[in-house]
C-alpha cells in the first residue's frame, strides 16, 4: 500500500512539472505573436521559386501586395523581409527542452547541437542576396527547337520565419491569363542541403527540389522531379540560379530525358526595381 502510495505521489509531482514546463512554453509562444494589428487584411495569395517548373510571367506593374501605409506587414507578402522575433531563440530552446526530456529515445542528446540545428546559418545569408522587388521576364520553350513564348513578369522575394526561408511571390499572364505561383527556398542544416518547393495557380501538384550552392553564394543548382500531367510521368528536372550583381541574377531550367540529354524550358531575368 505504501509503495502504490509513493508511486502515485511520484506520478503526480512528474505530471505536474511536465504541466508547468507546458504552460511555460505556451506563454512564449503567446508572447512570440503580439498584439493584432486591425489595419493588416488577409494576406495576397502567395507566388515562384529556384525551382519554378513552369513559365511565371507577371505584370511588370505588379506590386505584390505591398502598401504604402498602414501596420507593419507580418510574414507573408507585405515588406522585403520580415524581422526574426527576439524571443525566437528562447521558444525554440523551451520547446526542444521539453522534447528531448519527455522522449525516451531523445534522452541524452546534446541541447546545444540539436538546437543549432534549428538556426539559421551562412547558407541563409547568401539567400539575402536575392531579397526585394524585380522584375522579371520570362521565356519558355515548350519542346526543342521551338522559338520561346516571352512574356513580362515581377517578383517579390523576402526573407521570413527569422531568416530561415527565401519566399518568393511572382505574378504575370500565360496565354493572356493572369498566373501566379509561390515558392520557398531554404537550407536544410540536418540534411546540409538547400531546398525548394513550389506550387502555382495552373496545377495542383507540388514541386519539391534538393540543391546544392558554390562557395561563393552566387551560383546554386537545384535537382528534382515532378509528375507532368501533360506527358502523364515523371519527369526530372534541373535548376540553376546565378547572382549576375547585387541587381541583377538569373534562373534557368532544363529538362533531363531518359537518355540523359537536357533541354532549357525555362529562363528568367531578374532586375532589381528601382
Amino acid at each position: 500500500m505504501a509503495c502504490s502510495t509513493l508511486v502515485t505521489s511520484a506520478r503526480k509531482r512528474a505530471l505536474a512539472a511536465r504541466a508547468a514546463r507546458a504552460a511555460r512554453i505556451t506563454a512564449a509562444i503567446a508572447a512570440l505573436a503580439g498584439p493584432a494589428c486591425s489595419n493588416s487584411g488577409p494576406p495576397p495569395e502567395p507566388v515562384v521559386a529556384a525551382s519554378s517548373p513552369s513559365p511565371a510571367p507577371a505584370p511588370a506593374s505588379s506590386n505584390h501586395g505591398l502598401s504604402p501605409g498602414g501596420c507593419p506587414p507580418a510574414p507573408g507578402p507585405g515588406s522585403p523581409e520580415s524581422p526574426p522575433g527576439e524571443d525566437d531563440q528562447d521558444v525554440t530552446r523551451a520547446l526542444l527542452e521539453g522534447v528531448l526530456r519527455a522522449s525516451p529515445s531523445t534522452q541524452g542528446r546534446d541541447l546545444a547541437e540539436v538546437l543549432a540545428v534549428t538556426q539559421p546559418g551562412p547558407e541563409h545569408q547568401y539567400l539575402r542576396a536575392f531579397v526585394g522587388l524585380w522584375d522579371a521576364p520570362s521565356k519558355f520553350w515548350p519542346a526543342p527547337g521551338v522559338p520561346p513564348i516571352v512574356s513580362p513578369g515581377s517578383a517579390m522575394r523576402k526573407m521570413i520565419l527569422g531568416g530561415r526561408f527565401l519566399y518568393e511571390d511572382y505574378e504575370g499572364h500565360v496565354l493572356g491569363k493572369p498566373y501566379r505561383g509561390t515558392s520557398l527556398t531554404g537550407y536544410d542544416q540536418a540534411k546540409n542541403a538547400y531546398t525548394a518547393v513550389w506550387v502555382d495557380s495552373i496545377s495542383t501538384g507540388i514541386m519539391a527540389t534538393t540543391g546544392t550552392g558554390d562557395s561563393t553564394g552566387k551560383a546554386f543548382t537545384f535537382n528534382g522531379a515532378y509528375r507532368d500531367p501533360i506527358a502523364g510521368r515523371m519527369r526530372r528536372t534541373r535548376a540553376t540560379l546565378r547572382l549576375i550583381n547585387k541587381d541583377a541574377y538569373v534562373i534557368e531550367m532544363s529538362f533531363i530525358e531518359d537518355d540523359g540529354k537536357e533541354f532549357k524550358t525555362l529562363e528568367i531575368d531578374y532586375k532589381r526595381r528601382r
